[in-house]
């Protein structure tokens, strides 16, 4: 009878098991390199027994994992794998094979499993990572069971290893193990080396170059971690006067390393102070293992890696409880499996939005007014109520007024219209106070007319100095962005007309202020304007509304399931794609290319289109469209240019990344920058085509070594683009739908 369709879902394609049990070797060094992953693999089989051991647990466990309907992101990741290779290893190394033997690995491996999802399960709620705590529990577990074993024949391959390794390769691959073992590579490299093997039980410097050259491979920052953690233990041996030698190669080497990468680079943005404190932990990962050690000799028993599991876990536990997060050491938020990755996702995302506010505010206002008063300003804006803006309309000769200013009409500001800077619910209402004749204030009323908005819970605007008689809304009304509340007057203690503008956290007329961004503006700058996000408008200067524009709102606007057919030309070879727009299961949304399998990652809040991140081919027709629109606002702006910045390793080359991966905890010398220039709104019926231009330079310390150029013409019916760099031209051309 033929299964259902829900349940030959659940076995996984070729590739997931692929995957799933490569990443289960690289996550031992948290990675999901799949290279890295294959060399791993292929050490294990420096003891080919241990090696055929260690692959049917990662398996059976993936396939398990992916039969039982567990987290299949994570079974793919290889989370599950990872412990049950680590416990199943050794059995190759010391047991015959046989029926006992394969019905153990398959047991342990079940077991292993079981126990990795329980301990996940409870570390979980403390938001903790179970690292290789199952890993531990299960082979001592397994050690002390097998000691009643009779059936289990000892084999000594470890000691035998020469003749497994002619078995299988004859004098040439003997001769090859010699000859990385008889290196003469020093103490302390030897050391290091005998280390890394020994996370796979081996006592091999051919074992430690592999994992060295795969570690180097698939993170240098993890690579350079590792030295540090060894080096420090190693050196912390030595000043308590605990000599080194090759006994204890088990205990120096993998703890050390993986603490470093773990709290150094893991689960901490790799800076120089996750290194101090790799630096700081490693001696107290020494005293656990040989206090440990101590203790365990009574069953006979090894540490293995506990050290590393109870320091790394105690201190992401420890750091949880800080009341203010460090900009020093900062938690890994979202997870690339790389240090490099994180590193560079999180400074660029600082760099891009460190100011950003899942609530967007706007200007009180449509034109150009001058911030007359900011922040910390010198007359009233002091004390609590230090966060405020003061708003006045300047013109041409740079006064406030025209004429002799003596009366209030000849305030430009004065009866002009007061906006809602965002929706919300009017919860206070002041009216009827009097303006002042220019010059006076009332320090009666020290507000005058005011109008106080609910935006979110803790989130408040006031804004003060209304005309009397203007104000057209009252309490319980809900408006929204861009609706008229009243006009500018001169109420209050005023002595000029302006608009008043502060952010609170109550609803009080008397309420301190709040710090908070403008999310979008554009400030007067040489005759044009600078594109602002998420900043705080400064006095002296002059400020607007961006005008939102309808076509680029229609165009960005992406549907889930939304499909595009694009015409590509890339260097005169042409052909055609389909892009189609998904969500995660996170609600990110993304396009994928049908063709490339490229995604790029973007956010749309109405006023900027931009992307967060791509994965895939940089020769598809996606990444060059990633690049050209890498951010886009959706307003007008007269001579307008909007600046912005790439995550380095998602522009620049492989090569290029090797060097500045090593220096990244500490300088990023690479920079891809990004600017666009926003189109300026010719008449009001003027919405139908639209033409930008963007330029993307690749810079090493600030000088130019690549740049691209393209120009972009929008309209109802899709985009074209037309892009040139020093040594390649393309053509993109997408209709609106498919």
């Amino acid at each position: 009878m033929s299964q259902s369709p829900s349940h030959t879902m659940k076995w996984p394609k070729p590739n997931e098991l692929v995957q799933s049990v490569l990443n289960a070797y690289g996550q031992i060094f948290f990675s999901d390199h799949r290279l890295f992953g294959l060399i791993l693999l292929l050490t294990t089989f420096f003891f080919p027994l241990a090696g055929f051991a260690g692959l049917l647990s990662v398996l059976l466990t993936s396939l398990l994992a992916f039969y039982m309907g567990f987290d299949r992101r994570k079974t793919v990741k290889g989370l599950w794998g990872y412990n049950a290779l680590l416990a199943t290893l050794p059995l190759g190394l010391f047991y015959e094979p046989g029926l006992a033997f394969w019905v153990l690995v398959v047991v342990v491996s079940l077991f292993t499993f079981l126990l990795t999802i329980a301990v996940q399960g409870i570390l979980a709620k403390y938001q903790l990572p179970f690292l290789s705590l199952p890993f531990v529990l299960i082979i001592w577990i397994l050690v002390l069971a097998t000691r009643e074993f009779e059936a289990l024949q000892f084999n000594g391959q470890n000691i035998y290893q020469l003749n497994e390794l002619y078995g299988i390769g004859g004098t040439w691959l003997v001769g090859v193990y010699e000859w990385f073992q008889n290196l003469r590579v020093g103490a302390f490299v030897k050391a290091y080396l005998i280390s890394l093997s020994a996370i796979f039980f081996q006592n091999s410097i051919a074992g430690g170059i592999f994992i060295a050259f795969g570690l180097l491979l698939a993170s240098r920052i993890s690579f350079i971690l590792s030295i540090i953690g060894f080096s420090a233990a190693y050196g912390f041996y030595l000043l308590m006067g605990m000599g080194i030698t090759e006994a204890d190669y088990a205990y120096i080497g993998f703890n050390y390393m993986l603490t470093a990468i773990a709290v150094g680079g893991f689960y901490n943005i790799p800076t120089k102070t996750s290194i101090l404190w790799v630096i700081l932990l490693t001696p107290i990962v020494a005293i656990i293992t040989i206090g440990f050690s101590e203790l365990l000799a009574n069953w006979q028993l090894s540490v293995y890696a506990l050290p590393f599991n109870i320091t790394t876990i105690l201190f992401i536990y420890v750091m949880k409880w800080r009341f203010e997060k460090g900009k020093n050491l900062q938690e890994v938020q979202i997870q690339q499996n790389s240090p490099e990755k994180n590193l560079y996702a999180f400074v660029n995302y600082n760099t891009r939005f460190e100011e950003h506010r899942p609530f967007l505010l706007s200007l009180p206002f449509w034109g150009d007014w001058f911030v007359s008063q900011g922040y910390d300003g010198e007359i009233t804006h002091r004390g609590d109520w230090r966060h405020a803006w003061d708003f006045v309309m300047i013109g041409e000769d740079g006064n406030t007024y025209r004429n002799e200013g003596t009366k209030l009409s000849d305030f430009l500001a004065y009866d002009k219209p007061v906006l809602s800077p965002a929706d919300g619910y009017i919860v206070e209402v002041v009216e009827g106070i009097p303006d002042n004749l220019v010059g006076q204030v009332n320090l009666k009323n020290n507000w005058g007319n005011t109008v106080i908005i609910k935006h979110d819970e803790q989130l408040y605007a006031k804004l003060s100095h209304f005309k009397k008689g203007s104000i057209k809304v009252r309490k319980g009304d809900w408006v929204t962005r861009g609706t008229q509340l009243g006009t500018c007057g001169n109420s209050g203690r005023s002595p000029e007309p302006h608009i008043h503008f502060q952010m609170q956290a109550t609803p009080y007329i008397e309420s301190s202020t709040l710090e908070y961004p403008i999310s979008y503006y554009l400030k007067k700058d040489h005759g044009g304007y600078e594109s602002k996000a998420f900043s705080i408008p400064k006095q002296t200067e002059s400020i607007r509304n961006p005008e939102p524009m309808q076509l680029l709102h229609k165009l960005f606007d992406f549907v889930p399931g939304q499909r595009l057919k694009l015409n590509f030309v890339l260097n005169n070879e042409e052909r055609n794609v389909v892009w189609e727009i998904k969500t995660t299961p996170f609600n990110e949304s993304y396009i994928v290319c049908q063709d490339s399998g490229s995604k790029a990652f973007y956010q749309m809040n109405g006023q900027v289109f931009y992307f967060v991140h791509f994965e895939g081919n940089r020769k598809s027709p996606l990444y060059f469209f990633y690049l050209a629109f890498f951010q886009v606002p959706l307003y007008y702006g007269k001579q307008t240019k909007v600046a912005d910045q790439f995550p380095p390793n998602q522009v620049f080359s492989k090569v290029s990344m090797i060097f500045q991966d090593f220096l990244a905890p500490f300088a990023i010398y690479l920079v891809g920058k990004y600017s666009l220039n926003l189109p300026e709104k010719k008449d009001l019926f003027g919405n139908d085509e639209v033409h930008l231009n963007s330029d993307v330079r690749l810079c090493i310390f600030d000088q130019i070594i690549q740049s691209w150029k393209f120009s972009m013409n929008l309209s109802e019916e899709g985009i074209e683009v037309d892009g040139q760099s020093e040594s390649s031209k393309i053509q993109l051309k997408w209709e609106r739908n498919l």
